[in-house]
């Protein structure tokens, strides 16, 4: 902005040359009289630099007039020629200094209309930039992205040298954000700041308000510290390091801008934390109802519990990822919450039931579907909870499907569902040795199992099953299948 000011004047100036010329008057640069006579006349004028001011001094055959502008990056000289008289030359320099005072009078005019504008221009480029960081508020699953095209944006819409935003290592309050340094700059883009941002914290303190650093007080670069606070806590800060224009000063612009920023992300830390509570919360009553099915009976107790952790190890082991690994675990949680519409006699009935029971324990899959299916947060784990029961073969239930068109988290715990059935202790019989429930396991292939996940499955290493199952103790409620052919039923 300062630039397009002095390119203002230096414009009034040059109109003033122009029309200067006209009246046999030269006009020059106080800030460059030149080297002749005159020039020399000038270096020898005492100028009050206050205010607006002119004046007509006689120097030889030259009069100088001073009329600097109220900002005095400018004032301008008038130089009569010599061929005119001095009553001739004195109107003419009274004349040109009507015209300069007219001219610069304009030209400040100009220039606050020029400001004016650019705050303007300012204040919506930084409203455009909160707007979209508002915006992008909703998607509460992406901070981190988030955080980077805020930054980004701040470069944009600052005009710095960089940005950068330091969270804390509070994992509870910051999730994914904790302990990291985020970094935006308008060149190298190959070029990381996280050390750079680190070591201005170090040098500006860290303090619960915001910080301001003149570009004389480090080397010519200003600094924005501006805190983010949540739950009336910093856990972290924003950084504006460097402005692009002259003197590299920071404006008020700067200042709130960064402070809208630091408060949008203080909103989405809040939203993400709320709604972390709320999942947890609601997550947590789930498994709560899920554990209350299994201590029905002695010898149910931590059955969910073990096909969670079964069923996530698969996952791992066929390389599915940690996410949805964490998703086969929670399946494995709630895969059999739709007992909760069996009745209590024949689910905890300790002897082999028969075929009209076992009738009712198969409605337990649909049951389940249907009371987490209006639970927009479980909804992928409809197909776990519902085809858990299902065989390779097609002769499963509740639907007959076969192979492929089984979902593979429900392959995953029909696995892991009968390990521990076979590895449990039942009011009927007795838990199988470890060898022969493998030895099961591998003969189903095929038939009851996906082949290509029972072989992920026999290369895991269950200690950790084993551990679980010593801390739930042996002894297990009783649940058998509809037929003696199917013996592999949980």
């Amino acid at each position: 902005m300062r630039d397009k000011r002095n390119d203002r004047i230096l414009e009034n100036l040059a109109e003033l040359r122009r029309r200067g010329a006209l009246l046999g008057v030269e006009v020059r640069p106080l800030d460059d009289p030149g080297t002749d006579a005159f020039g020399a006349c000038v270096g020898g004028l005492e100028i009050n630099p206050e205010g607006l001011t002119e004046g007509v001094t006689p120097g030889g055959r030259a009069f100088a007039v001073w009329v600097p502008n109220r900002r005095r990056e400018h004032a301008v000289l008038f130089v009569p020629e010599t061929r005119l008289s001095d009553s001739e030359a004195e109107g003419a320099v009274r004349a040109i200094s009507l015209m300069a005072r007219d001219l610069l009078a304009i030209g400040e005019a100009d220039q606050t209309m020029a400001e004016y504008c650019g705050y303007l221009g300012q204040s919506y480029e930084n409203m455009a930039m909160v707007y979209r960081l508002v915006r992008s508020l909703g998607d509460i699953s992406s901070a981190v992205q988030i955080v980077d095209e805020s930054l980004r944006n701040m470069v944009e819409t600052l005009e710095c040298a960089w940005v950068a935003a330091v969270f804390g290592r509070d994992t509870d309050l910051l999730g994914d954000l904790a302990g990291r340094v985020f970094t935006a700059n308008d060149h190298e883009p190959e070029r990381r700041y996280d050390h750079e941002a680190v070591e201005t914290l170090k040098a500006w303190g860290r303090g619960e308000e915001p910080v301001i650093v003149t570009p004389e007080e480090n080397d010519g670069l200003a600094v924005v510290i501006q805190p983010i606070r949540l739950r009336a806590r910093v856990v972290g800060r924003l950084l504006m390091v460097g402005k692009n224009d002259e003197g590299g000063d920071v404006s008020s612009f700067d200042t709130q801008l960064l402070d809208a920023v630091a408060a949008c992300i203080s909103s989405l830390l809040e939203t993400i934390k709320l709604y972390a509570e709320q999942n947890a919360t609601f997550m947590g009553t789930l498994q709560a109802l899920s554990s209350s099915l299994d201590a029905k009976d002695r010898y149910t107790r931590g059955h969910s519990e073990r096909v969670a952790l079964l069923a996530g190890m698969i996952a791992r082991g066929a390389g599915l990822g940690e996410e949805v690994a964490e998703r086969y675990e929670l399946a494995g949680t709630l895969h059999d919450i739709g007992k909760i519409g069996v009745p209590d006699a024949v689910l905890c009935k300790p002897a082999r039931l028969t075929d009209e029971e076992f009738a009712l324990i198969k409605r337990h899959p649909r049951i389940g579907h249907d009371i987490l299916k209006p639970i927009p947060s479980v909804r992928d784990l409809l197909p776990g909870v519902l085809h858990h029961h299902e065989h390779w073969s097609g002769r499963g239930y509740p639907d007959g499907l076969k192979g492929e068109a089984i979902h593979p988290m429900a392959r995953a715990l029909a696995i892991a569902d009968t390990f521990d059935a076979m590895s449990s202790n039942r009011a009927y019989r007795s838990a199988r040795t470890r060898e022969e429930v493998l030895a099961e396991i591998q003969r189903c292939a095929g038939t009851q199992f996906d082949p290509d996940l029972v072989r992920v499955f026999l290369s895991l290493d269950l200690t950790p099953f084993d551990e679980l199952l010593e801390k739930h103790g042996s002894e297990r409620v009783n649940e058998q299948p509809a037929t003696g052919e199917d013996t592999l039923a949980a």
